[in-house]
Protein backbone atom coordinates (compact mmCIF):
# COMPACT_ATOMS: atom_id res chain seq x y z
CA UNK A 1 0.00 0.00 0.00
CA UNK A 2 1.01 3.76 -0.85
CA UNK A 3 1.56 6.19 1.90
CA UNK A 4 -0.91 9.06 1.00
CA UNK A 5 1.38 11.72 2.37
CA UNK A 6 4.58 10.30 0.14
CA UNK A 7 5.91 12.46 -2.61
CA UNK A 8 6.07 11.06 -5.93
CA UNK A 9 9.68 11.87 -7.60
CA UNK A 10 9.93 12.82 -11.25
CA UNK A 11 11.91 10.27 -13.17
CA UNK A 12 15.03 12.33 -13.27
CA UNK A 13 14.97 12.38 -9.47
CA UNK A 14 14.32 8.54 -9.09
CA UNK A 15 17.37 8.04 -12.00
CA UNK A 16 19.57 9.81 -9.20
CA UNK A 17 18.62 8.15 -6.10
CA UNK A 18 19.23 4.49 -8.03
CA UNK A 19 22.57 6.29 -9.70
CA UNK A 20 23.52 7.37 -6.01
CA UNK A 21 22.27 4.06 -4.16
CA UNK A 22 24.12 1.95 -6.49
CA UNK A 23 27.86 4.10 -5.98
CA UNK A 24 26.90 3.36 -2.43
CA UNK A 25 27.11 -0.53 -3.05
CA UNK A 26 30.07 -0.12 -5.23
CA UNK A 27 31.87 2.02 -2.79
CA UNK A 28 31.08 -1.00 0.11
CA UNK A 29 32.93 -3.12 -1.98
CA UNK A 30 35.47 -0.88 -2.15
CA UNK A 31 34.95 -0.42 -5.66
CA UNK A 32 36.62 -4.15 -6.38
CA UNK A 33 34.83 -7.18 -7.70
CA UNK A 34 32.45 -4.41 -9.49
CA UNK A 35 29.01 -5.16 -11.53
CA UNK A 36 27.80 -1.76 -12.04
CA UNK A 37 23.97 -4.09 -13.48
CA UNK A 38 23.41 -5.71 -10.38
CA UNK A 39 24.62 -2.66 -8.34
CA UNK A 40 21.40 -0.88 -10.14
CA UNK A 41 19.07 -3.29 -9.99
CA UNK A 42 19.64 -3.75 -6.11
CA UNK A 43 19.67 0.32 -6.19
CA UNK A 44 16.32 0.32 -7.97
CA UNK A 45 14.52 -2.36 -5.82
CA UNK A 46 15.96 -0.19 -2.66
CA UNK A 47 14.67 2.90 -3.84
CA UNK A 48 11.17 1.67 -5.27
CA UNK A 49 11.03 0.45 -1.44
CA UNK A 50 11.46 3.00 0.03
CA UNK A 51 8.81 4.99 -2.06
CA UNK A 52 5.65 3.00 -1.15
CA UNK A 53 6.74 3.45 2.70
Amino acid sequence: MTNPDSKAVSPEQRHLMIAEAAYYHAERRGFQESDPIADWVEAEKEVDVKQRQ
